[in-house]
């Protein structure tokens, strides 16, 4: 087996988006053996960590599409997911749920008072 090179790694990872079985299939590689070149050579991690961002780029293009579309179940993924710090969020979400707190007074009638 020949030494690996960045140039034949940048070759082989056109298209994969970053799939490391796919390119290590290319290059007729095993993965051990590539993870290890990623590992001893920075600008193929870059590569790996931009083809991924890429495709990242494209599924979200396609969720955005798709709302656009109507899809109403993509539509209250996204919220719950993107829009959370706006408010969006699943309403049986027992963490999200504020607590609830009991204040018992001294002397006052047994009737808890209940603070939001």
């Amino acid at each position: 087996m020949k030494p690996l090179t960045l140039s034949a790694f940048r070759k082989a990872a056109r298209g994969t988006y970053g799939n490391i079985s796919a390119i290590a299939r290319r290059l007729a590689v095993p993965r051990s053996s590539l993870y290890d070149f990623i590992r001893a050579n920075p600008d193929a991690g870059e590569l790996i960590v931009s083809l991924r961002e890429e495709f990242d780029d494209l599924a979200e293009e396609q969720i955005q599409k798709l709302i656009l579309e109507g899809d109403r179940s993509l539509l209250r993924f996204y919220a719950s997911t993107k829009l959370r710090a706006r408010g969006y969020r699943k309403e049986d979400d027992a963490e999200n749920a504020p607590p609830e707190i009991r204040i018992h007074l001294t002397g006052a009638p047994e009737k808890p008072v209940l603070d939001a």
